[in-house]
Protein backbone atom coordinates (compact mmCIF):
# COMPACT_ATOMS: atom_id res chain seq x y z
CA UNK A 1 0.00 0.00 0.00
CA UNK A 2 1.17 3.72 -0.68
CA UNK A 3 2.08 5.53 1.83
CA UNK A 4 -0.41 8.51 2.10
CA UNK A 5 -0.59 12.13 3.62
CA UNK A 6 -3.84 13.80 3.58
CA UNK A 7 -4.88 17.17 3.56
CA UNK A 8 -8.22 18.33 5.89
CA UNK A 9 -10.18 20.82 6.10
CA UNK A 10 -8.77 24.50 6.73
CA UNK A 11 -9.17 26.65 9.70
CA UNK A 12 -9.05 30.07 9.66
CA UNK A 13 -8.65 32.89 12.62
CA UNK A 14 -8.27 36.28 12.54
CA UNK A 15 -6.41 37.63 15.70
CA UNK A 16 -5.32 41.62 15.72
CA UNK A 17 -5.67 41.66 11.52
CA UNK A 18 -3.57 38.80 11.19
CA UNK A 19 -5.28 35.72 9.36
CA UNK A 20 -3.92 32.38 10.63
CA UNK A 21 -5.14 29.35 8.08
CA UNK A 22 -3.82 25.70 9.90
CA UNK A 23 -4.22 22.53 7.30
CA UNK A 24 -4.53 19.63 9.46
CA UNK A 25 -2.37 16.69 7.69
CA UNK A 26 -2.55 13.11 8.85
CA UNK A 27 1.18 11.99 7.74
CA UNK A 28 3.00 8.34 7.36
CA UNK A 29 4.95 9.82 10.42
CA UNK A 30 1.44 11.30 12.37
CA UNK A 31 -0.60 13.84 12.56
CA UNK A 32 1.03 17.45 11.81
CA UNK A 33 -0.72 20.84 11.36
CA UNK A 34 0.42 22.88 8.81
CA UNK A 35 -0.08 26.90 9.16
CA UNK A 36 0.71 30.12 7.71
CA UNK A 37 -0.30 33.45 8.43
CA UNK A 38 -0.90 36.67 6.68
CA UNK A 39 -1.82 40.55 7.04
CA UNK A 40 -3.52 42.79 5.35
CA UNK A 41 -4.75 40.66 2.68
CA UNK A 42 -8.04 38.72 2.13
CA UNK A 43 -7.44 34.65 2.24
CA UNK A 44 -8.73 32.06 0.68
CA UNK A 45 -9.60 29.18 3.10
CA UNK A 46 -8.70 26.29 0.65
CA UNK A 47 -6.41 23.86 0.56
CA UNK A 48 -4.45 25.21 -2.18
CA UNK A 49 -1.81 26.73 -0.42
CA UNK A 50 -1.40 23.50 2.01
CA UNK A 51 -1.35 21.07 -1.43
CA UNK A 52 1.17 23.34 -2.82
CA UNK A 53 3.43 23.17 0.40
CA UNK A 54 3.33 19.45 0.82
CA UNK A 55 4.07 18.44 -2.69
CA UNK A 56 7.85 18.67 -3.01
CA UNK A 57 8.05 16.51 0.67
CA UNK A 58 5.69 13.81 -0.81
CA UNK A 59 7.49 13.67 -4.11
CA UNK A 60 10.62 12.66 -2.40
CA UNK A 61 8.88 10.77 0.02
CA UNK A 62 7.06 8.83 -2.85
CA UNK A 63 3.62 9.45 -0.77
CA UNK A 64 0.44 9.40 -2.50
CA UNK A 65 -1.65 13.19 -1.69
CA UNK A 66 -5.17 13.03 -0.65
CA UNK A 67 -7.16 16.48 -0.49
CA UNK A 68 -10.46 16.17 1.54
CA UNK A 69 -10.64 20.15 0.96
CA UNK A 70 -11.83 22.20 -1.63
CA UNK A 71 -8.56 22.96 -4.04
CA UNK A 72 -8.10 25.06 -7.36
CA UNK A 73 -9.43 23.26 -9.84
CA UNK A 74 -6.49 24.89 -12.14
CA UNK A 75 -3.91 24.20 -10.02
CA UNK A 76 -5.33 20.31 -10.12
CA UNK A 77 -5.26 20.32 -13.81
CA UNK A 78 -1.76 21.82 -13.95
CA UNK A 79 0.01 19.40 -10.92
CA UNK A 80 0.81 16.54 -13.26
CA UNK A 81 2.98 19.26 -15.41
CA UNK A 82 4.12 20.93 -11.92
CA UNK A 83 5.40 17.29 -11.04
CA UNK A 84 6.72 16.50 -14.40
CA UNK A 85 9.40 19.05 -14.62
CA UNK A 86 10.44 19.01 -10.72
CA UNK A 87 11.11 15.02 -11.55
CA UNK A 88 13.15 16.35 -15.08
CA UNK A 89 15.25 18.43 -12.38
CA UNK A 90 15.84 15.73 -9.78
CA UNK A 91 14.81 12.03 -10.23
CA UNK A 92 14.69 11.38 -6.58
CA UNK A 93 11.39 13.57 -6.50
CA UNK A 94 8.32 11.22 -8.11
CA UNK A 95 5.15 12.52 -9.44
CA UNK A 96 2.55 11.54 -6.88
CA UNK A 97 -0.75 10.15 -7.12
CA UNK A 98 -3.24 12.88 -6.09
CA UNK A 99 -6.78 12.67 -5.02
CA UNK A 100 -9.13 15.41 -4.72
CA UNK A 101 -12.46 14.50 -2.36
CA UNK A 102 -15.47 14.70 -5.12
CA UNK A 103 -16.79 18.06 -5.54
CA UNK A 104 -13.76 19.47 -3.98
CA UNK A 105 -12.58 21.33 -6.89
CA UNK A 106 -12.87 25.23 -6.71
CA UNK A 107 -13.75 27.37 -9.85
CA UNK A 108 -11.83 29.76 -9.98
CA UNK A 109 -12.85 33.35 -10.23
CA UNK A 110 -13.98 34.95 -13.80
CA UNK A 111 -11.41 37.93 -13.06
CA UNK A 112 -7.92 38.00 -11.57
CA UNK A 113 -7.78 39.07 -7.87
CA UNK A 114 -4.32 39.99 -7.59
CA UNK A 115 -0.57 39.21 -8.97
CA UNK A 116 2.35 38.16 -6.33
CA UNK A 117 5.88 38.26 -6.56
CA UNK A 118 8.25 36.29 -4.47
CA UNK A 119 11.92 36.57 -3.79
CA UNK A 120 14.42 34.33 -2.26
CA UNK A 121 16.96 36.58 -1.10
CA UNK A 122 19.37 35.00 -2.99
CA UNK A 123 21.73 36.31 -4.81
CA UNK A 124 20.29 35.70 -8.37
CA UNK A 125 16.58 37.38 -7.08
CA UNK A 126 17.86 40.59 -8.50
CA UNK A 127 20.68 40.11 -10.66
Amino acid sequence: MTPTITIGMPQTAVLEGVTRVTFPLRTPAGPFELCYKVKGSAVVADATAGLAAILLPAMRRGWRIEVEAPVSARVLAGLPQIADIVHCWDEAYAPPEVRAAAGAAVEEPAEPRGVGIFFSGGLDSCY
